[in-house]
């Protein structure tokens, strides 16, 4: 009997240490979830989008010219174009690609597609999709811009600076609450 005893309380002992770690671990995770930069890194890119003056993206062919590139981004005060083949969307023009691999190399804008210039883009995500996983393409892309296909088909661009923006604003917003309260205290 007294083996069985010691068995029984030592397994009830397990348990409730185990319990007592799963309820830590829980605490941590509440923290965490109410912490105002994971709730911004949760939130989808596509509110990003909408929220951060947001410009349509503008599609360019693979097979176009530099210089055809160069008068649309001009013309549309943009900073970055899609590339399509075929009405899929594998690349991203940047004024930044121009400038480093164009004007300062002297490639001559007239013949050179914008294929030979353009980043092969491979981080097409849905406006669904949510910051911190913007945040991660951006990142392993080694990009400033990233494509987001929107719920009407059409395409968006979200940059950096927008992300890092929204975030900023998040975090402005959300210490503003709370000095607030403590006023009221």
């Amino acid at each position: 009997g007294g083996k069985e005893l010691t068995m029984k309380i030592s397994v009830e002992s397990e348990f409730e240490e185990e319990n007592n770690i799963m309820q830590e671990q829980e605490k941590e995770l509440s923290k965490l979830i109410k912490d105002p930069l994971s709730a911004a890194l949760r939130k989808r890119i596509g509110d990003v989008y909408h929220e951060v003056g947001h410009k349509r993206a503008l599609i360019i062919s693979v097979n176009d010219s530099l210089t055809k590139a160069i008068s649309l981004l001009k013309s549309r005060k943009v900073d970055s174009l899609l590339v399509a083949y075929h009405d899929k969307i594998v690349g991203l023009l940047t004024e930044r690609d121009i400038v480093l691999n164009v004007i300062l190399s002297g490639m001559d804008r007239d013949t050179t597609k914008v294929s030979h210039v353009m980043r092969p883009s491979f981080d097409l995500i849905s406006e669904d999709n949510t910051v911190g996983d913007a945040i991660n393409v951006l990142s392993l892309s080694g990009g400033r811009h990233i494509p987001i296909k929107l719920h009407t088909g059409e395409y968006g661009i979200v940059t950096t600076r927008q992300v890092l923006w929204f975030i900023h604003t998040t975090l402005s917003k959300k210490k503003e609450q709370e000095q607030e309260i403590e006023k009221q205290k």
